[in-house]
């Protein structure tokens, strides 16, 4: 079984967020971006990272869109996520039966997705899509900074990249 990443997973990860800022709804790159921030939240100004610290984390924003949308699946199957068409096209919120299911949740990982989602929901929530874009951006050139900013091997030519 695919512990990390599985439907179910992004699909707790999605609930509680959404729980969070109930009763607003989010569209999907609002969701990937705020899934990375739940995990990642200290490389973006928060709280301690629920997840460690990769070099490659923000590749992952380029394959999490089908991640997110499998749990998203699985929640709205279950009841507590629902589809909603708004002026700005499709997005989901969570429904009223999700903050009495997300309550009774006391494992530790999601306890700490709890705190996290506080977080980011007053942080990247409220954003529009515009400044979502600017905060990603600026996230993404500091992540290509650091990520070009290794010692290059003794007799590396950098004419070969």
């Amino acid at each position: 079984m695919k512990a990390l990443n599985s439907p179910v997973e992004l699909g707790m990860r999605t609930l509680v967020l959404l729980n969070e800022i109930f009763p607003e709804s989010l569209d999907i790159g609002h969701l990937i971006f705020c899934d990375h921030a739940l995990l990642h939240s200290a490389e973006l100004g928060g709280p301690a990272s629920i997840h460690p610290k990769l070099p490659a984390a923000p590749g992952e924003l380029g394959i999490k869109r089908r991640l997110v949308e499998s749990g998203l699946r699985v929640m709205i199957r279950a009841g507590l996520v629902e589809m909603v068409v708004s002026g700005e096209g499709i997005e989901y919120k969570a429904t009223d039966q999700a903050a009495s299911f997300v309550d009774v949740l006391e494992a530790e990982y999601l306890l700490k997705l709890k705190e996290r989602a506080q977080w980011v929901a007053m942080e990247f929530a409220p954003l529009s899509a515009a400044q979502l874009r600017d905060r990603m951006s600026s996230f993404f050139t500091r992540w290509s900074e650091e990520f070009f900013d290794v010692d290059m091997p003794t007799g590396f030519d950098e004419g070969m990249l």
